[in-house]
């Protein structure tokens, strides 16, 4: 959350401790977002994102979930409200390249993205910190 504010972010919401869906609703009047993209990889994320979502809204589930995970979803709301669900687990080819290039343009900062550094042996401490949430990502070292 504190990287996003310094990425930029206008409202933060900590769905630990805020009431998402109020807050998304305060700020559409009522309406639901566009919008909502899922990159928690959490349960609750997961089903919470339907409900901050608009009549013909669209949700991506892009934090992805231990295989054989179920969540319960109200029908009338995919249905009927014309929601449109998908899931991203990672980008084409050119989508990369043009990620790297506005990267290395200095369009797109990544600095408050990497929490440190680590050498190659130490990936496991690395692996298991982002896990933990202890950092955003490492840099790993060769």
């Amino acid at each position: 959350l504190k990287v996003s504010a310094q990425l930029g972010a206008t409202q933060i919401v900590n769905p630990e401790r805020d009431d998402s869906k109020k807050i998304v609703h305060e700020l559409t009047e009522g309406r639901g977002a566009d919008v909502v993209i899922e990159s928690a990889g959490s349960l609750k994320a997961w089903s919470d994102v339907i409900e901050l979502v608009r009549k013909g809204g669209r949700v991506q589930w892009f934090g992805g979930l231990p295989s054989g995970t179920e969540i319960t979803l109200d029908t009338v709301r995919v249905h009927y409200d014309e929601l449109t669900i998908f899931g991203a687990y990672h980008a084409t080819p050119l989508s990369f390249e043009r990620a790297l290039s506005m990267i290395g343009e200095g369009v797109v900062d990544i600095k408050p993205l990497i929490t440190g550094e680590l050498p190659l042996e130490r990936l496991q401490d690395a692996l298991d910190m982002m896990y933990n949430g202890e950092c955003v990502k490492m840099a790993i070292q060769p």
